[in-house]
């Protein structure tokens, strides 16, 4: 009976957290990080116990919102709108339309991050001390066209004292990544469908490779349907394409 009731225990954790107004997803996620804890703790001390957070049911979709991503025309008037607004938010908002970069790693780049100077010209995305990267495999070099190559150009053509492409973001240790998304997300309101989010249309616009029968490890979908193929010399590698992993 004790171990009968520690399970049914163990069951209303997920409804619980589902009434507090948590997603499935959500649910998923936090029980991982308990799992991790408690296996961990199993390990370090030899202990043969199964771990009690293991195989409990839950719906993983419950509350989750598929979110749509904007429209192509709606991309292309906002790209058209930060031409004509000409600022730093804008030159962010063309940056991440174009590159598919996160939010915070476009925010978090330095003016040594670009290269305009060859014959392609590129970003790369590495850390900072003021901006991590969220995994290893996240460090790369992307290839700059349409509307972020023209991103590219105003920041440094504008860039000042500052080691940052976007100091406003950067004043303090470090990248205020969720204040350049709450000021971008505001101001795309003006533009967008209700309800739509703007890092979706670019994992969109990233998705499409496939249906033109190219690998979307080896290619970039840009707002204007070009696809990009660009390769980068190096000592250990004939050729690299550098997507976002």
């Amino acid at each position: 009976m004790e171990k009968l009731s520690r399970f049914v225990n163990l069951q209303k954790g997920p409804v619980g957290l589902v009434a507090r107004g948590l997603t499935g997803s959500s649910v998923t996620r936090n029980f991982s990080y308990v799992k991790a804890v408690i296996n961990f703790a199993l390990s370090e001390f030899a202990l043969e116990i199964r771990n009690p957070f293991v195989g409990v049911y839950h719906d993983r979709s419950k509350g989750v919102v598929t979110r749509k991503p904007i429209p192509l025309d709606a991309l292309r008037r906002v790209q058209s709108e930060c031409v004509q607004i000409d600022d730093d938010i804008r030159w962010l908002v063309s940056l991440v339309s174009d590159t598919g970069m996160r939010m915070a790693e476009a925010a978090g780049l330095s003016v040594t991050d670009f290269n305009l100077q060859g014959d392609i010209s590129f970003v790369e995305v590495r850390k900072h001390p003021w901006r991590s990267l969220k995994t290893s495999a996240s460090a790369r070099v992307i290839p700059l066209s349409g509307m972020a190559l023209w991103a590219a150009q105003r920041i440094l053509q504008q860039a000042d004292a500052s080691p940052y492409a976007f100091p406003r973001y950067n004043r303090g240790s470090r990248t205020s990544a969720n204040s350049a998304s709450a000021a971008i997300n505001k101001w795309l309101k003006n533009y967008v469908p209700t309800g739509r989010a703007f890092p979706r249309a670019i994992r969109s616009l990233e998705n499409c490779c496939g249906s033109d029968g190219i690998s979307p490890s080896r290619t970039l979908a840009c707002s204007n349907k070009i696809l990009l193929t660009a390769f980068c010399k190096s000592s250990d590698s004939d050729g690299i394409f550098f997507t976002r992993s």
